[in-house]
């Protein structure tokens, strides 16, 4: 099972970053996800059957709400789109933290 960790956006974010999705879709080919699957991946975990020990361990995560803005687009092979986010201090932490 191929596993990461993410942030589950919330409906306002997650219908702005459909808009801008469908807008390059209309100017470029590529794999463009459903809206229910949008999110922030912070750590790819790889091939795993360890979902147990992996969830127990980030239930045992205590971190802080923050914010943080998305900030760009590209690509990455085989044409998948990403939009990213500005330089977040909060967002490296957290990222240090579960990885």
């Amino acid at each position: 099972m191929r596993l990461f960790t993410a942030i589950c956006f919330d409906e306002e974010t997650k219908k702005a970053l459909f808009a801008a999705k469908n807008a390059a879709e209309s100017m470029a080919e590529g794999n463009f996800t459903l809206l229910e699957n949008l999110h922030l991946t912070l750590v790819y975990i790889g091939e795993s059957e360890r979902l147990e020990d992996i969830k127990s361990a980030l239930d045992e995560i205590e971190f802080p709400s923050f914010d943080y803005e998305i900030e760009g687009t590209g690509t990455f092979e085989k044409g998948i789109f990403w939009a990213g986010t500005k330089e977040s201090e909060n967002l490296r932490k957290l990222r240090e933290t579960i990885f």
